[in-house]
């Protein structure tokens, strides 16, 4: 399913302020996800099995926690929302990956010629993120750009390939930022993509809440 539409990777703050409740205080930060980061959002979103796996399976939670208090949301152009804990990153971008469970064009199984296939294999021409009515950030900048070295995973049981439970390689590109400083209260942010000669926006609203108020 990943190669007949892609998605984002978490965006989006529209222009609403956040109100100026207790958090993170001061303005929300669009920081650089490193290549680290970039492993750890490949690595849960590849092991996900197709029922809970919202980007490349048929989970329908589009928010979905890749570590420790750090979501990823996901959309196909809808405004999605989620709602999460003070002290939340929220990472967003664009990112794709070749692998050595995969068939040609996807199928890489050494370092250089997974970097490779993993940028061919990237058709954005332009990211970009606003958050909370902020100037956008470019996204399309080296301090945002990251491969990942061969990250090693083990496909599940109704893994979003089809294949039988089994270990593999795979080897990701992408552009990433993390959002921090996310203040108590309502917040909007935007990632914007250009692609197939569209400047396309995708929308999220993420509810940041006092901690222990999820349970």
């Amino acid at each position: 399913m990943r190669h007949l539409r892609w998605a984002l990777v978490a965006t989006a703050v529209l222009a609403f302020p956040a109100p100026a409740f207790a958090g993170g205080g001061g303005r929300p930060v669009v920081a650089p996800s490193g290549s680290h980061d970039l492993v750890q959002t490949l690595r849960t979103f590849v092991e996900l099995p197709a029922p809970l796996n919202p980007r490349y399976g048929y989970g329908t939670n589009p928010c979905v926690e890749v570590g420790d208090h750090t979501l990823v949301a996901i959309t196909w152009g809808e405004e999605v929302t989620c709602t999460a804990e003070v002290g939340t990153e929220v990472r967003t971008g664009a990112m794709h990956f070749c692998s050595s469970f995969e068939g040609p064009p996807y199928y890489a199984t050494n370092p250089k010629a997974g970097r490779a296939c993993a940028r061919a294999a990237s058709p954005e021409l332009g990211v970009s993120v606003s958050v909370d009515g902020a100037p956008p950030v470019d996204l399309f900048q080296p301090q945002y750009t990251a491969h990942t070295p061969p990250t090693h995973v083990r496909l599940p049981v109704d893994n979003v390939f089809g294949l039988p439970p089994q270990p593999g390689t795979v080897y990701g590109f992408g552009w990433h930022a993390n959002i921090r400083n996310l203040d108590i209260g309502r917040h909007t942010y935007v990632t914007t993509v250009q692609v197939d000669g569209r400047s396309i926006p995708f929308p999220h609203v993420i509810n940041i809440v006092p901690r222990g108020s999820l349970g």
